[in-house]
Order: C-alpha cells, then structure tokens, then sequence
C-alpha cells in the first residue's frame, strides 16, 4: 500500500508534468501570433468571403486563416473565445459576398456537448505571407525554431 507521501509527490510530478506540457504550446502559440502580426497590415473592414483552404489558431482569440496558397488573413475576435484553441473544424459567417469585422463569426461546434459556438470577429487583417515564409525559412538557417 502506498504512503500518504508517496501519493502526495505522485501528484506533485502529474501537475508538474502537467505544467511542463502546457507551456510549449501556449509558447509556440505566442511566438506563431507574434511571427503574423508582424507581417499583418492593417484592419479591413470586410474581405471577399472564400471558401477556406485551411487555417491555424494562434491563441484564443485569433487565427490565420488561407484563403487561397497566397491570401492569408489573420482574424481576432472578440474576447477569448472558450475552445476555438481546440479546433480542427471551424466555419466563418458571410454576408452578401463579404465577411465583416464587427458582423460575421467564427463558428464551431464543442464537442461532446456538440453546443454550437459563434465568436464575432473584431478585427480582419491581410498577411504577407510570403514574408511570413522568409522569415520562418531564415530563422531554420539561424537555428531558432519559429
């Protein structure tokens, strides 16, 4: 049978591990939104709506999400928005042709409770993402990790 100490210090290294785990996430999760905000322009009122070849969360509040290979945006929303770190499906709302900061929203379902989720866009920003590219591609030959 196990001590009282022995259970207590079995705890202590799960939440320790448990900690140690989280961190290298949100890092990269920092460093990730960092790297497109500094190659984002300025906000936008609206864009094109498009149908979406893929996305990337960058924390839980924003994401960047390709239109096409080239066209990049980084959207933020409204407040944290609980669960879109989780994501691997996500919708966007549109209106007339256009996805508007201030109007559409992110969109997604939670699961297991399968409640629908709807997280308004505050901000729309244009990437270059071929400068994102370059300097992901200069920093492998420096050695750092982006």
């Amino acid at each position: 049978m196990m001590s009282l100490a022995s259970k207590s210090m079995i705890a202590a290294a799960a939440l320790l591990l448990g900690a140690c785990a989280s961190t290298p996430l949100a890092d990269r999760l920092a460093e990730r939104r960092a790297l497109f905000e500094r190659h984002a322009g300025q906000s936008v009122d609206s864009i094109r709506s498009f149908n979406m070849d893929r996305f990337e969360v960058l924390g839980g509040d924003a994401l960047a999400v390709w239109a096409s290979p080239s066209r990049v945006y980084m959207i933020t929303v409204r407040g944290p928005c609980a669960g879109l770190d989780q994501r691997q499906v996500i919708g966007i709302t549109s209106s007339n042709g256009r996805v508007q900061a201030g109007f559409d929203s992110i969109t997604f379902t939670e699961q297991p409770s399968r409640m629908f989720q709807r997280c308004p866009i505050a901000t729309i920003r244009p990437v270059d993402f071929a400068a994102v590219r370059a300097e992901r591609r200069a920093d492998r030959e420096w050695g750092e990790s982006p």
